[in-house]
């Protein structure tokens, strides 16, 4: 016959769950401190029986806090608590998805990115368009590339979509050809179709 589990540890996993908002796997550890061995599958019948519920959000949630864990951000040397433990930014310096590929990628934190922008008046730095006038192409969430040196991957400036590719094939191929480009554009070998 299984062993009884007294009305007290269940109204302690209850506390645990409800009031402390430790996750199930956390209750079971904290009661197995305490001396008390019990499941999750118990725990969970013992809550659901209780009435104590929490939306996914919520749940998401109080995960994420229970896994905060102790990082110093690869950029500005700062202190801050991350939610994995392979984090290297802080929120500061990469506030974003984008942000975060920015650092990882040409290290240059949200900050310089910012300044940057400002200094280039939210203007294409090649045909000075506004960057919120342009829409992005569908791969892309944003009209603004930063563009690099591929050798050194030092930020050059930032650009739009279609200036960032002109000025890698410009930066690809020899003078002679972008000659030939522009001679070709100015009419200079223009061929005569003859319509019937």
């Amino acid at each position: 016959m299984p062993k009884r589990i007294s009305s007290e540890v269940e109204k302690r996993a209850v506390y645990l769950y409800a009031h402390e908002r430790l996750s199930i796997p956390r209750v079971r550890a904290a009661l197995a401190s305490e001396g008390i061995t019990v499941g999750i599958n118990w725990i969970y019948r013992k809550i659901h029986a209780h009435g104590v519920t929490r939306s996914h959000s919520q749940a998401m949630e109080f995960a994420m806090n229970e896994r905060r864990i102790s990082c110093v951000c690869l950029s500005c040397s700062q202190p801050f608590l991350g939610k994995q433990v392979n984090e290297k930014y802080c929120e500061v310096c990469a506030p974003t998805l984008q942000a975060h590929k920015r650092i990882y990628l040409y290290g240059m934190p949200e900050s310089k990115f910012q300044e940057l922008l400002i200094k280039q008046r939210h203007r294409c730095a090649v045909c000075d368009r506004r960057f919120d006038e342009i829409t992005p192409p569908k791969s892309r969430r944003s009209s603004v590339v930063v563009d690099h040196a591929h050798d050194s991957n030092s930020v050059r400036g930032l650009l739009c979509h279609e200036c960032n590719i002109a000025v890698g094939y410009v930066e690809k191929h020899s003078r002679h050809t972008l000659n030939k480009i522009l001679d070709y554009l100015k009419g200079a070998h223009r061929v005569q179709v003859n319509q019937s």
